[in-house]
C-alpha cells in the first residue's frame, strides 16, 4: 500500500477526499509514532 501525506495547512486539508476515510498519525519529534486514528467519511 502506497503512503500518501498531506501537509497540517489548510492547503493540504483541502485536498484530503470528502467521501473516504482518512487515517491520521501524530508523531513525536523523533518521528515516533504516538497515536493513530481514523476520521470517518464527509468530516
Amino acid at each position: 500500500m502506497g503512503k500518501k501525506t498531506v501537509p497540517f495547512n489548510a492547503t493540504g486539508i483541502a485536498k484530503l477526499p470528502t467521501d473516504l476515510p482518512v487515517i491520521y498519525k501524530i508523531k513525536t519529534a523523533g518521528g515516533n509514532n504516538n497515536y493513530t486514528g481514523v476520521a470517518k467519511r464527509g468530516r
